[in-house]
């Protein structure tokens, strides 16, 4: 049989692991939210570079739209158009001018199809399209009587 003495120190020895076990866990709870915390700050701070970034890159594109909206109706009356304003008719969708050449003078010599493009915009499937139906000659002329 074990005596009461040896008892008592067991159970002492198990109470010290205990504590050292628990100041142990203690630590590693406090170490792991601790990083937590920083973790946290970091993807805060990101988050607002971010949206900075994106308000940034919202306005860039937003004034490239309106610089392309306004060449778009400027650009008649410039000298790179090569057509008279006048006969160019603007449409704006699906593509933007649909000139008819020498129609002011009363003498159309070809009909003339015109997209406007800025910086880096390229023409869009329905715009390729239009492009493809018109260099295969798929175009006509119709006259719907009401």
């Amino acid at each position: 049989m074990i005596s009461g003495f040896i008892v008592n120190v067991i159970l002492v020895v198990v109470c010290v692991g205990l504590v050292f076990l628990m100041s142990q866990m203690q630590s590693e709870n406090e170490a792991i939210q601790s990083r937590h915390e920083t973790d946290i700050l970091t993807m805060k701070n990101q988050h607002a570079v971010d949206i900075q970034t994106n308000r940034k890159d919202a306005v860039e594109r937003s004034r490239a739209v309106l610089k392309g909206k306004i060449s778009e109706h400027m650009i008649p009356h410039m000298p790179e158009f090569g057509f008279k304003a006048s006969d160019a008719r603007f449409m704006g969708s699906p593509i933007d001018y649909i000139v008819f050449d020498g129609m002011s003078d009363g003498d159309i010599q070809k009909i003339i199809l015109i997209d406007i493009k800025t910086g880096k915009s390229r023409l869009n499937n329905n715009q390729r399209q239009i492009r493809t139906a018109v260099d295969a000659k798929k175009v006509e002329f119709m006259v719907i009587a009401v």
